[in-house]
């Protein structure tokens, strides 16, 4: 509920920053409901369960906290996180749609200037290799 009191409206704060100390990239052994969404894991699970011939698509998946991680990385952390920051800020309950599209429109085009962690990429090519040695 975000009112305090009757007609007094809490301010929402999204916290950018807490990564969760959460791995780079997880291969579908890894995932669980704690650390991926719902799509990747019905994947996960059901690749298991059915028969040889009937394939799932190959996946890894960027954990809950992969992107608070890439953010506070010193290539995002001094310039498009505190932008981003300040973007999102002015994102509240009482914003219009219309404010908040626009809004939501800057923050996308501050996620575009994002640099890619090279850890990131590493365990982005590292995760996918074991997987297609696996899975073929």
């Amino acid at each position: 509920h975000l009112q305090s009191s009757p007609g007094e409206t809490k301010l929402v704060n999204m916290n950018l920053t807490r990564d969760l100390k959460c791995s780079w990239c997880i291969t579908p052994d890894e995932m669980s409901d704690s650390v991926v969404g719902s799509k990747s894991l019905n994947l996960a699970l059901l690749a298991p369960k059915l028969p040889k011939e009937v394939r799932t698509p190959q996946a890894v998946a960027l954990p809950y906290g992969c992107m608070q991680k890439t953010l506070t990385h010193p290539e995002n952390a001094q310039i498009v996180l505190p932008k981003l920051q300040a973007c999102l800020e002015r994102l509240q309950p009482t914003t219009s749609n219309e404010r908040a599209a626009s809004i939501f429109e800057e923050a996308r085009q501050l996620i575009l200037q994002l640099a890619l962690p090279p850890e990131l990429g590493k365990a982005l090519k590292d995760s996918m290799q074991v997987v297609g040695g696996r899975d073929g």
